[in-house]
């Protein structure tokens, strides 16, 4: 994404904020991209619910609610409509795919400045496709792969600001939050404190491993927010990363340049901007 677009969406959210009721007015998708997943998803959905199908997915989930729209007095009172579930499953959409470039790049940067873990995470991707086939289930029980990015997500998250809006009075030793307050989340401080993440500045998959994550409180972890209004897409986000970071790692190594450097470009407000990163890429014998 290009420095100006980076400030334009900056501008774009501040003034959102400081002027909610202009949102109606401002609308930040738009055009024939927005039209087509509306219509598509329209006809995927259609087609669920003609066909009597049942399964435990997105699609069906979708059908519920809007059946549920139609005559359930709850919905009706919500106001919830069959446009509000169609934002539901665009937001879900978005917030899958909005950080998932970014991801990608950081992962593979520390994996060309971490030689040994990127051919540790190498060995265990061949290990697991040896006798099979590398489908998603077999992908998404890979350990060290999935240490591996939520260490990237923590030393590298996509959305450096999260917000909450306090919706109630809130005290604690001396502090007080009033109700309608907007707090913003200092997300790197968290994610470099040393007293959860010692040595913070190394990037060490082992954190999150089997037997070490487990004892560190959740909220030690930001990078899709916690409780329930945590990220949406962050499941959507996590599978679809790791399918692409094994199609990569499979078949390409990454190695660091003599000009290969990480440095982030001023100004960004919620999401994180940073200049190109050079990186060799060798393909694998």
């Amino acid at each position: 994404m290009k420095k100006y677009e980076i400030s334009n969406a900056a501008i774009f959210h501040e003034f959102s904020e400081l002027f909610p009721f202009m949102n109606r007015y401002m609308q930040m998708f738009t055009g024939e991209g927005l039209d087509f997943f509306v219509s598509a998803l329209k006809n995927v959905l259609a087609a669920r619910e003609n066909s009597g199908e049942t399964s435990i997915d997105a699609a069906s989930t979708l059908v519920d609610m809007i059946k549920k729209s139609r005559t359930d007095p709850t919905y009706k009172r919500l106001q919830i409509d069959e446009h509000v579930v169609i934002a539901q499953a665009w937001e879900f959409f978005v917030a899958g795919y909005a950080g998932a470039r970014d991801v990608f790049d950081f992962f593979m940067y520390e994996m060309a400045m971490n030689e040994d873990i990127q051919e540790k995470v190498y060995q265990e991707i061949k290990s697991a496709g040896k006798d099979r086939t590398l489908s998603l289930e077999v992908i998404s029980q890979l350990p060290y792969l999935t240490a591996c990015l939520l260490e990237t997500t923590r030393i590298h998250p996509p959305f450096i600001r999260p917000e909450r809006l306090c919706t109630k009075e809130w005290k604690h030793e001396g502090l007080r939050i009033p109700a309608g307050t907007q707090v913003i989340l200092m997300m790197g401080a968290v994610h470099r404190n040393p007293d959860f993440y010692p040595n913070p500045d190394t990037f060490d998959p082992s954190r999150f491993m089997p037997g070490n994550k487990e004892g560190r409180d959740p909220f030690t972890y930001l990078t899709f927010g916690q409780g329930p209004r945590g990220c949406i897409g962050q499941r959507f986000a996590m599978e679809m990363l790791k399918v692409l970071l094994v199609t990569f790692l499979i078949r390409f190594k990454f190695q660091k340049r003599a000009d290969t450097i990480w440095e982030p470009n001023p100004g960004g407000s919620f999401i994180l901007s940073f200049k190109p990163i050079l990186l060799d890429v060798l393909k694998r014998e």
